[in-house]
């Protein structure tokens, strides 16, 4: 099940991604307005049972938003790849290196990434994230 939260116009939602759109789990499921209250209520079987539902908008028509744009925390994991470590010519670390993101740090698929004045370029690396 792919599931997303998005922008359509100034309203934002969230819904089951299908093969022929998204289903607008946010319109249909009042007792959660966003994804991270379903969430935190328990109730991903909502979600699963809305699969075969009519879609609601084509996925081209919205705005993709991060999957939980209003997350409490972000914890990540980093220089936890050994070909990272190599190209960077740091050592293993002992431990894992643990940081912070900040939720506005977040984009949406395909939503524009700013760099920051103070920054030349860009660096670049996988993020897998696990809600």
């Amino acid at each position: 099940m792919k599931i997303a939260s998005f922008k359509l116009g100034s309203a934002a939602s969230y819904g089951v991604v299908t093969d022929g759109g998204i289903v607008d789990a946010g319109r249909r499921l009042k007792n959660f307005p966003t994804l991270k209250s379903l969430l935190a209520g328990g109730s991903l079987d909502d979600l699963r049972k809305m699969q075969s539902e009519r879609v609601d908008h084509a996925l081209m028509d919205v705005v993709l938003l991060p999957t939980v744009p209003d997350p409490d925390k972000i914890f990540c994991v980093g220089v936890n790849y050994a070909t990272h470590l190599a190209e960077s010519g740091h050592p293993t670390p002992q431990n894992p290196m643990i940081f912070t993101r900040f939720a506005n740090s977040q984009v949406g698929s395909g939503q524009p990434m700013i760099r920051p004045p103070e920054s030349e370029r860009f660096d670049y690396e996988g993020e897998l994230a696990v809600i």
